[in-house]
């Protein structure tokens, strides 16, 4: 079930959805690619609203990576119409500040020429 293209543009998350809700479903995962057999796809965001047991997926925006069209698709046509191709990268940031590791001389060369 093909719902109309997103006017927004595909980067931006529709207006009632939560960035830092992460769906179980690697196909729904913002960065993952997906295919219908024919094209590959892009999840760019996602839209949640309440539902019977609380907030839901409502529907997935995607990004065709072919001709760039963005689509919505209800998340039960993700589930039986794709597969995952790649899923969404996983952010490697470090818990605090202390842990990045760096050397202040290579840094700041200037220190070095006094």
């Amino acid at each position: 079930m093909l719902l109309a293209p997103v006017q927004r543009g595909c980067r931006a998350i529709s207006p009632g959805s939560t960035a830092a809700v992460i769906e179980r479903d690697p196909r729904m995962q913002l960065g993952a690619y997906i295919t219908d057999g024919m094209d590959l796809y892009e999840v760019t965001g996602m839209q949640r609203g309440p539902g019977v047991m609380g907030m839901s997926t409502i529907r997935i925006a995607v990004e065709n990576c072919r001709n760039l069209r963005c689509l919505e698709f209800l998340p039960d046509k993700i589930r039986t119409a794709f597969e995952l191709v790649r899923a969404a990268p996983v952010g490697v940031c470090p818990d605090v500040i202390e842990d990045i590791a760096w050397d202040p001389a290579a840094a700041m060369p200037q220190w070095r020429a006094a």
